[in-house]
């Protein structure tokens, strides 16, 4: 009995993290489904399943029912095979949940050090996605520095003709 004390203490102290979750705070999850391109559903410490949306991103829809938008797909395939059934790690910031109470997270694909413009490419999905054109930025509720970034991504990608940009290369 004993020897269950330590690792029932930390199991409680990690659900306790999770529900006290702050701004900045780092969080590992592992993807069991990928939504669309900027919507993942996730399981944090003690089994908690979790829809996630992608902040500083929107990526086109993928619904359920009727068309999706223009390269959705496209997005939603590219999102699949870089994170279903991989770990990650969540970057909060600013508001915790969205009016549709998903969890709102930076989605990083290994641990973050220096968080610099190289890292934040090829380490952060979000900016994967922008880089790729398989997204817009969308900076309501966003309160961190990575917006001038993603902006950033999002014009050269443009300027670039890359995934849902391409369309307007052909004008």
């Amino acid at each position: 009995m004993k020897k269950l004390l330590p690792i029932v203490f930390l199991l409680l102290t990690s659900c306790i993290a999770i529900a006290e979750i702050q701004p900045n705070s780092f969080h590992l999850a592992h993807v069991l489904r990928v939504i669309d391109g900027d919507t993942i559903v996730v399981i944090l410490q003690c089994t908690t399943r979790e829809r996630v949306r992608l902040i500083g991103v929107d990526a086109p829809e993928t619904p359920l029912r009727g068309e999706p938008e223009f390269f959705g797909v496209e997005a939603t395939n590219f999102a699949s095979r870089r994170l279903l059934n991989r770990d990650v790690l969540l970057q909060f910031d600013g508001r915790l949940r969205d009016r549709f109470d998903r969890l709102r997270a930076y989605v990083w694909m290994s641990e973050p050090v220096n968080f610099d413009e190289q890292e934040i490419r090829n380490k952060m999905f979000n900016a994967q996605l922008l880089l790729g054109g398989y997204a817009r930025v969308m900076t309501v509720g966003t309160a961190s520095g990575y917006v001038n970034f993603f902006e950033q991504f999002e014009r050269k990608a443009r300027n670039e003709g890359r995934g849902l940009w391409k369309q307007y290369m052909r004008r």
